[in-house]
């Protein structure tokens, strides 16, 4: 129980983290994308692409990131 329990103590302590670093991160993203990064999301559907996606999936499944199962 004791080896279990500082396991667990080890595995859930705070992690020490430098802020100075985390900032320069962040002032070192873009905040747009790349033209030509846009293109793929501004692209249309196609229905072949439609019927790929909806033929994948499985039934009684549990629903994506977006809340929406197979079943739907």
């Amino acid at each position: 129980m004791r080896t279990f329990t500082a396991y667990m103590r080890t595995k859930y302590d705070s992690i020490p983290i430098d802020v100075e670093n985390i900032n320069q991160i962040i002032g070192n993203t873009h905040r747009t994308l790349p033209t030509n990064a846009t293109n793929p999301i501004d692209a249309h559907v196609t229905m072949n692409e439609l019927r790929s996606s909806v033929t994948k999936g499985k039934p009684n499944k549990v629903p994506g990131g977006d809340g929406i199962s197979q079943d739907f």
